[in-house]
Order: C-alpha cells, then sequence, then structure tokens
C-alpha cells in the first residue's frame, strides 16, 4: 500500500495523468501495435506498483502487450504468483523474459519491438515520474513560465477521447492565480471551453496557446485528433545517464532525546563505508528521537537538486522500529523534513532515492518565505523522530556519505 500510495502522490504532484487498472480490465484488454486497448482506452505504459501477483492470463496479456512495442515499469517487485500458484513457475518465466535475469538491479531490458521493461527496486521507486518524463512526451508542454524540477506543478492535465474528439481538462490546483502559455500535440486549431461561463474561445495555434487560470480554475480544451506522445527507448542495461554525485565527506555529530543512549561507531564489515548510528531506548513508550548531523563548513552545491540518494544498512532489528527521517536545514535555521520511506525493520543494503519535492517545513521551524532554498542547505541530518519504543529496544542503522542526483538525461530515441 505504500509503495502504491507513494507512486500516486508523485504522479499527481508531477502533473502526470494516469487511470487505475483491475486485473480483469487487464486480462480482458486486447494488444494493439504497443497499445493495450480496453474499450476506448489506450495505454501505452504500464506501472505496476509493487504487484507481484495477478491472474495468469492478465500476466500473459501484459508480455503480449511488451512484445508488441508497449512499455511496463515494475515498483519493488516483480510478477512471481498467479491466482493459483504461490510462486508461479509460469509467471516467473514471463518475468525472465519482460525484465531479463538481473532482476535486482535498478535495470531496462528492451525488446527487439521497441518495447520494454524497466525494474526499479526498493528504495528506487520516487524515480517514477523522472522516468516517465524522459520515456515519453507529455500531455501538454508548458512553455511558460519555466519551473523547476523540485518544484511541485500546480498543472493537473486529463486527457479523454470523446464523440471522435480529443479533450483535454486543465486545472490549477493552487491557491495562486497561474498565467502561462502551454503547446498542445495537435496539427489543427481547436476549442477553449470555460466550464463556469459556458464560452467557447478558438484556439487557432495549438502550438501556443496562452491561459490565464484563477486560483483552482480549470478549462478544457478540444481538438479534432492530438498526436499520440513519442516514446523514447531505451537499451538493455543499467538505466543510463543517472548523475549521481556524491557530497563531501563529513564526520557527523549525534543528537539524541533524553531517553536514548546513542553511539557512533564505524560500520559493520558488511556495510557500506561511513559510520554506524547506535540508539538504545531507555524507558518504554515516551518520544524518542536520535540523528546523525552532517554539518558542512561550505554549504554543498545542491542548487538543481531533484533526488537526495541515501546509501544505509541495517542489521535485524531488535524490537519496534521506525522509518529513516531526512532533515535538510538552512543557514538562517530553517528546517525541512522528510520521511523517506525507508523502514529501519528491514535487514541489509537499500540505496533510496528522496524527491527534494517531499521536503516540507518542519512542524518546530519557522521560514518567512516557507520555500526549501537548495543554495542556503548546509546540515543534512539522518535518524529517526516521533519514536514511542520499549525500554531496551535497540534501533540501529549505518549510512555513509550522502549523494544527489540532479538530472536524468532524455534516452536516445529510436528513428
Amino acid at each position: 500500500a505504500a509503495v502504491y500510495l507513494s507512486a500516486v502522490e508523485s504522479l499527481f504532484k508531477n502533473g502526470l495523468d494516469y487511470a487505475v487498472l483491475d486485473a480483469t480490465a487487464v486480462a480482458d484488454a486486447r494488444v494493439e501495435n504497443g497499445a493495450l486497448v480496453n474499450g476506448s482506452a489506450r495505454w501505452r505504459v504500464i506501472v505496476l506498483p509493487m504487484i507481484d501477483t495477478l491472474p495468469l492470463e492478465a500476466w500473459q496479456r501484459l508480455a503480449a502487450f511488451v512484445r508488441s512495442g508497449g512499455t511496463v515499469i515494475a515498483l519493488a517487485a516483480l510478477p512471481e504468483n498467479s491466482e493459483r500458484e504461490f510462486p508461479s513457475t509460469s509467471v516467473k518465466r514471463l518475468a525472465a523474459s519482460m525484465f531479463g535475469n538481473e532482476p535486482a538491479a535498478l535495470r531496462v531490458h528492451a525488446q527487439p519491438s521497441g518495447g520494454g521493461c524497466i525494474y526499479l527496486p526498493p528504495g528506487t521507486e520516487a524515480l517514477l515520474p523522472t522516468v516517465l518524463e524522459r520515456l515519453m512526451e507529455p500531455e501538454i508542454q508548458i512553455l511558460q513560465p519555466h519551473q523547476a524540477a523540485s518544484q511541485t506543478k500546480p498543472i493537473r492535465i486529463t486527457h479523454r477521447r470523446m464523440d471522435n474528439h480529443d479533450v483535454l481538462f486543465i486545472a490549477n490546483d493552487s491557491p495562486e492565480p497561474w498565467s502561462g502559455e502551454i503547446a498542445a500535440r495537435s496539427t489543427a486549431p481547436g476549442e477553449l471551453w470555460d466550464p463556469e461561463t459556458g464560452k467557447v474561445a478558438p484556439i487557432p495555434n495549438p502550438a501556443r496557446i496562452p491561459l490565464q487560470l484563477a486560483q483552482y480554475d480549470a478549462v478544457f480544451l478540444k481538438f479534432p485528433s492530438i498526436t499520440p506522445a513519442k516514446i523514447n527507448r531505451w537499451q538493455s542495461g543499467p538505466l543510463p545517464e543517472l548523475e549521481i554525485t556524491t557530497l563531501p565527506t563529513v564526520a557527523p555529530v549525534l543528537a539524541g532525546g533524553q531517553y536514548v543512549e546513542k553511539e557512533l561507531a564505524q560500520p559493520e564489515p558488511q556495510a557500506a563505508p561511513g559510520w554506524r548510528v547506535v540508539g538504545r531506548i531507555t524507558r518504554s513508550q515516551v518520544d524518542t528521537f536520535l540523528f546523525a548531523r552532517i554539518i558542512y563548513t561550505t554549504p554543498p552545491d545542491l542548487k538543481g537538486t531533484q533526488y537526495l540518494v541515501l546509501d544505509t544498512w541495517t542489521p535485524n532489528p531488535k524490537g519496534a522500529q521506525p522509518n529513516l527521517l531526512a532533515i535538510l536545514r538552512e543557514q538562517d535555521g530553517s528546517e525541512y523534513i522528510c520521511d523517506t520511506g525507508r523502514p529501519l525493520g528491514a535487514a541489509g543494503k537499500n540505496r533510496t532515492f528522496v524527491p527534494i519535492s517531499r521536503f516540507k517545513l518542519a512542524g518546530w521551524s519557522k521560514d518567512e518565505n516557507g520555500q526549501l532554498d537548495l543554495s542556503q542547505v548546509n546540515e543534512i541530518r539522518l535518524g529517526w523522530g516521533g519514536h514511542y519504543g520499549q525500554e531496551g529496544d535497540i534501533v540501529e542503522f549505518s549510512f555513509s556519505a550522502p549523494s544527489i542526483v540532479k538530472g536524468l538525461q532524455p534516452p536516445k530515441k529510436l528513428e
């Protein structure tokens, strides 16, 4: 459920349109030239948010969809079970044909038809909107104003084919007015409908459509047809052009609550080089916290950062375990916090991609403009808090110097 909710939230925040399908809709669909078709609906990219169990017929339909040129993106899990077998040899055979034989890695498995599958293992699910934006053209292109990748996009788009026309619903999901210029993939003039007033205005040039939307305002754009979005393709192998930059290595210091015995030590041999943070709770059912503070004398270059990348390792848990939290602190003392989604109760290594857009002003902090300024961040904290454990519980994790991702380069298009 957490992976599904995270996927839906990330798509919504990035203004990406989607539909939710059940297993019956997939099994009953037909495959047509790289599209999964059910009634009047057509899908060319299918996302599986931690789905490892479907009826065998649905898995077979998805495999045929990929072979015909479609794209499947799996988040945190791969096909494994059918409705009758747990696990299913048939399903695992289909998974190998779709995703290849190196399922644990963040990678692409391309098909000769131009279709393919992308696997985002646990911790990397947050890359979904970035992968989608590089994989396919947007429903509309926002020409003005330019918006930073780390910002939540206020424009929402829904595209439907109705009465032999393509209709786009464009909404400003923001308490602030929005004005700008957009482009639609239509070669013919269209119409702009105002649902509040009922007025219809012509759109002479779909390549340059000026829009003015009040707070939470919306309009419809109607065209005879819209050219299907081009799907870019990657070759089989690791996800290309994922530019990960490690931040300067700075020895952390610990900050913990009254009822936590804290220790900063060398990591276990099986963990990545870095530091081990151990907290032992000394009183039951009280609010406890423990953070490793990485304080930079000179603020690191975070401008344009889309993701904070955290490499962590946890041993077998002892007692109830919280999720790993991350805090970005600006030089003026403003603090922005994020639940990374990395459960400290899940033993082993994990690389977690945390979207910068997920950081929110901490409840205890103040910031006059309420906006995270990456150029002013001089401290990163990693740890846990708001945790009500039992006396004697141990919360432990190891980590290495944080890294960042500033962009994912567009894949090479297939002609």
